[in-house]
């Protein structure tokens, strides 16, 4: 077996302790005090490394670039919604379509005429010449712009 010599006709034998530099001690059935002793710092010696090896990984810091940007449908204020329609104008219409959606009442007090269904394409425009509108809530924002470009009558 690796590790072993045979010592005396028999089978037992040292046990190298490479973190020892070489030394040898008897694994099994030690006898000697001093035996035992290097058995004891090899495991000292290696159970730092075996513990490190379970460890659970360090964690990552998180980078700035996923703060940075802001998403269409996660924009909480009409800046960050200005700041994500810069690169995917679909989505920017989509969310235009859902802030109708969810502010718009049926009750014939609503006083929005769409003229088009591309009316979405000038909201944006409309929001960033307006910049009282930055700090407001985005869908709040989108619904003030859809009544001022869009009023019946």
């Amino acid at each position: 077996m690796a590790g072993y010599r045979e010592i005396d006709g028999s089978q037992r034998g040292a046990l190298k302790c490479p973190a020892l530099g070489g030394l040898n001690g008897n694994a099994f059935g030690a006898t000697s005090i001093m035996h035992k002793l290097v058995v004891l710092a090899c495991l000292a010696l290696l159970l730092p490394g075996v513990s490190r090896a379970y460890a659970a990984p360090p964690e990552l810091p998180v980078p700035a670039s996923v703060y940075s940007a802001p998403s269409i449908f996660s924009a909480l204020t009409i800046d960050d919604f200005l700041i994500a329609c810069r690169g995917d104008q679909t989505s920017c219409a989509d969310e235009v379509g859902s802030a109708l959606m969810d502010k718009m009442t049926f009750d014939g007090t609503a006083n929005i005429c769409l003229p088009s269904t591309d009316y979405a394409e000038a909201v944006p425009e409309w929001l960033s010449s307006h910049p009282e509108t930055y700090k407001m809530p985005t869908e709040d924002g989108i619904y003030l712009t859809l009544k001022k470009l869009y009023p019946c009558g």
